[in-house]
Parts: C-alpha cells; sequence; structure tokens
C-alpha cells in the first residue's frame, strides 16, 4: 500500500486526504501541519480580531474527522528537510517521516523582515489562527504600526482603527502599493515607508523608517512579505520559481512521486497568481486524481 504523505492542513492539503481516503478508502495518508489545529478559514481570522466572530467559528473541521476517515494527522509538525532520493522528510524535533507519494499544500505567510530587533515582544505576522491569538491577548496602547499595502494589512488596519487606535500604515514606496489606503474616521495614517528597525528593550517601544523617523507603537505588525512555505525544499532539487513550487497540469512537481497543490505552487507555463479559495479546492482534487491514477 502506498505512503502518500501532504504537507500543510491548509484547505488544499484537507481537499487532498478526504478525496483519497473516499476514492481509496484502503490507502495509508498522512497529514503533515506546523499549528496545533485541524483545518480552519484564515479568512475569517479579521473578523475574530474585529470581535464580530467567535475563535472557534474558523474551524472547519476536527481532529476526529481525520480519525473517523483514517487520515494520521501530525499536528506541530514541522517540515525542515526533503531527501528525494531515500524518500524520507525530516521534521524538527521529531521521527523522520518516509513517503512513497508527497504532496506540498505548504501555502504562504507574511514574514517579518530580518530587521534589527524583530524578535522583540510586541512584533507580530498575521497568517495563523495562532498569530491572532498572540496578537489579541498583547495589551495595545494607544498606536499600533502595520507594515504592508495589501487588501488583508488595510483590513487589519481598519479593525485597530474601529477599536479606538491611532493606525500608522506603512505601505512602503508608492509604486508598490496595491490599491489607495482609505483613512478610516480619520486613525490610519498612510505613510509610503517602511520599517528598518524596532526600538525599544525586550519589548517594542518604536519604528525607525526607512528616511530615520522614529514612530512610537507597542504594537508592530507586518503583513508586506507574503511568502511560500519553501524552506524545507533548498537542495531537494524541486524546481522552484521565486518562493513558488512549479507544477505541471497534473499538479507534478517535476516527477511522479512529489505534487503539490494550492498557494505554494505555480504552473511551469504561467505566473505565479494569487488564487481563490475555490481555485485552491480545485488544485488539491486535481492533485487527488493525480495521485489515484499513480499509485494504482
Amino acid at each position: 500500500m502506498a505512503r502518500i504523505v501532504i504537507i500543510g492542513a491548509s484547505i488544499a492539503g484537507h481537499t487532498v486526504a478526504l478525496k483519497i481516503k473516499e476514492s481509496c478508502a484502503g490507502s495509508s495518508v498522512t497529514l503533515l501541519t506546523e499549528e496545533s489545529y485541524p483545518l480552519y478559514d484564515r479568512r475569517m481570522l479579521t473578523g475574530v480580531l474585529a470581535g464580530e466572530r467567535k475563535d472557534k467559528e474558523v474551524f472547519l473541521f476536527d481532529k476526529d474527522l481525520y480519525a473517523r476517515k483514517a487520515i494520521e494527522f501530525k499536528s506541530e509538525s514541522r517540515v525542515i528537510s526533503l531527501n528525494r532520493d531515500k524518500k524520507i522528510l525530516s521534521l524538527k524535533d521529531k521521527p523522520a517521516v518516509p513517503y512513497d507519494f508527497l504532496v506540498i499544500c505548504t501555502g504562504r505567510k507574511f514574514s517579518p523582515p530580518q530587521i534589527p530587533g524583530i524578535k522583540k515582544s510586541g512584533v507580530f505576522g498575521f497568517s495563523s489562527l495562532e498569530d491572532l491569538k498572540q496578537l489579541k491577548a498583547f495589551p495595545a496602547g494607544d498606536t499600533v504600526a502595520i507594515s504592508g499595502s495589501g487588501v488583508w494589512a488595510r483590513k487589519v488596519a481598519a479593525v485597530f482603527a474601529s477599536k479606538g487606535k491611532e493606525v500608522k500604515l506603512l505601505t512602503g514606496a508608492p509604486e508598490a502599493q496595491e490599491a489607495p489606503v482609505v483613512p478610516a474616521e480619520g486613525r490610519i495614517e498612510a505613510i509610503p515607508s517602511s520599517i528598518v528597525e524596532i526600538i525599544g528593550e525586550s519589548e517594542i517601544q518604536a519604528v525607525r523608517l526607512k528616511e530615520g523617523k522614529i514612530v512610537g507603537t507597542t504594537i508592530a505588525v507586518f503583513m508586506d512579505e507574503y511568502k511560500g512555505g519553501i524552506e524545507f525544499l533548498k537542495h531537494s532539487g524541486i524546481e522552484v520559481r521565486g518562493d513558488s513550487v512549479l507544477v505541471d497540469e497534473r499538479m507534478r512537481a517535476g516527477c511522479d512521486q512529489i505534487l503539490a497543490c494550492g498557494a505554494v505552487c505555480a504552473l511551469k507555463e504561467g505566473p505565479a497568481e494569487m488564487k481563490s479559495w475555490e481555485e485552491t479546492i480545485e488544485e488539491g482534487l486535481r492533485a487527488a486524481d493525480t495521485l489515484l491514477t499513480l499509485a494504482g
């Protein structure tokens, strides 16, 4: 029986796992995720931050579903390297995982830049449920700095503004902005600059902008660099372009044993594009169909 291992409990990885089990109940399917949770809807995170939804509403399924479907669900399992010759995944602080077929569904997340002070308390990304919980639990002062020009950065800025915070929205260079920023009740100041240093002792007290200006803040949220989860593929020989795994129309990443789908991948013959929830599900189904054919 072929061992199918899926990296990432996103909607893409979840779709692959369920389709394989529904079509071939006797197959061996392992679903790895570096997070602590089963599938949840990331689109709802800003609603939870705003207090419009409860934390539990973001979950689409629970861990019991995987047990009922005989899917081995391994949370808090961070993949750190791939050995294609031996067909083995190395995990951080956990035993290695062998595979016969591998599906990469690691998605994308906001990655804070490597600048001085980035490890200080009060500095956040905003890509996951854990990010959300940490951000909600942190006592915010009167001013919040958010780095990013995209729609998600603007939504988070609007949430903080609605809570009475003064928001400094660092949008980068004007030509890099995705859309004009509309101030919310005068509480959002859009600044065409970027953060180059986090200032403070153990906790953030201010940020330094590239022009040298210092802006006082108790929280900095970085939402500008949206990177694919491909760090573990270094030296693996998997073909990538930028931070996207390159695949063919059948979602194969250069060979029959390794596939990829969802936000982390791009077609070899096309550009990397933002994908809708529905498009990601469709890719997961296509990858599952390819696996079912290859695994016999």
